[in-house]
C-alpha cells in the first residue's frame, strides 16, 4: 500500500476521546455533632465509575464503590473535639478523571446522660443496693463516678462510684425511718458532661425473719486441736425485734 493512502487512513480514524473532568462535593447528610451519635455523610461525583475514598483525621479508610447516582457514603461515630473529613475520587481510567472534595471541618461535643434512679424502698438497718443508669445518648457510654446523697448529704461509702456497663450501683444502709430523697450525681469523664438524678426511696421497719449462722462445736472448744475437731454448726437465730413489722 503506497505511504500516501496509508496516511489518509490513519488520519481518516476518529480521535480517541479524552477522560471527562469531574467535580467531587462532600456533604453530612444526617446526625448530630455529639458524642454517640453517628454521622452521615455523602460524596456526590458527576462520574458513574469508580469509588471514593473517605479521609478521616489523616487516616485513609477502605475505598467505597459509586453506587448508580454517582454517590458514595460514610457512617461514623466521633470522640469529641475537632474533626476533618475528606474524600477523594479516584477516577475511571481513560473515562473520567479522578478529583477530591473539600473538606468538612467538625466540631464534637460531650453528651449529656441521663441518670436515673430505680430504687423506692429499704428497710431499717438492712443492706440496700441504690442503683443509678448512666445512660448517654446514641451508641456513647460513660466511663466516669457517681456521687450518692441522701437528703443532701454524701453517702460517705458511694461518694464515688465507678460506672460499669453504664450503671453504677451504691450498697449502703439507713438508721432512720422515713422517705429520703437519693441524689445520683455523674461526674463526667472525657466523653460526657456531668449529669444528676433524683429519686424518692422509702425506708421502713424491717421484716423479721430466722437467719442462718454457724458456730463451732462446744465439744470443740476445750479440744487440745481445735482445729481438727469436727465442723461448725448451723445455728438459727432471729434477729432483736426493734424496727421490726410484728
Amino acid at each position: 500500500m503506497p505511504r500516501s493512502l496509508l496516511w489518509l487512513l490513519l488520519c481518516a480514524l476518529p480521535a480517541a476521546a479524552a477522560p471527562q473532568p469531574t467535580t467531587t462535593v462532600l456533604t453530612q447528610v444526617s446526625g448530630t455533632p455529639v458524642y454517640g451519635s453517628t454521622l452521615s455523610f455523602r460524596a456526590a461525583v458527576d462520574a458513574q465509575l469508580g469509588s471514593v475514598t473517605f479521609v478521616v483525621d489523616g487516616q485513609v479508610l477502605a475505598p467505597v464503590t459509586l453506587d448508580g447516582r454517582g454517590y458514595a457514603f460514610l457512617d461514623y461515630t466521633f470522640a469529641p473535639g475537632p474533626h476533618t473529613v475528606a474524600a477523594n475520587y479516584s477516577g475511571s481510567t481513560g473515562v473520567y478523571l479522578a478529583s477530591t472534595a473539600t473538606a468538612l471541618t467538625l466540631d464534637i461535643a460531650k453528651s449529656t446522660p441521663a441518670v436515673t434512679l430505680s430504687n423506692t424502698a429499704a428497710q431499717i438497718g438492712q443492706p440496700v443496693a441504690l442503683t443509678a443508669a448512666v445512660v448517654p445518648p446514641g451508641a456513647g457510654l460513660a466511663g466516669g463516678k457517681v456521687a450518692f446523697a441522701s437528703a443532701g448529704v454524701t453517702i460517705a461509702e458511694c461518694a464515688a462510684v465507678q460506672v460499669q456497663y453504664r450503671t453504677a450501683v451504691c450498697n449502703t444502709r439507713f438508721a432512720a425511718l422515713g422517705s429520703l430523697l437519693i441524689t445520683a450525681q455523674y461526674l463526667g469523664d472525657d466523653n460526657t458532661n456531668t449529669a444528676t438524678g433524683t429519686g424518692q426511696v422509702t425506708v421502713g421497719k424491717a421484716v423479721a425473719g430466722v437467719y442462718l449462722a454457724s458456730a463451732p462445736d462446744p465439744a470443740c472448744r476445750n479440744h487440745p486441736k481445735r482445729a481438727c475437731c469436727g465442723p461448725a454448726r448451723i445455728q438459727k437465730t432471729r434477729e432483736p425485734r426493734e424496727n421490726f413489722d410484728a
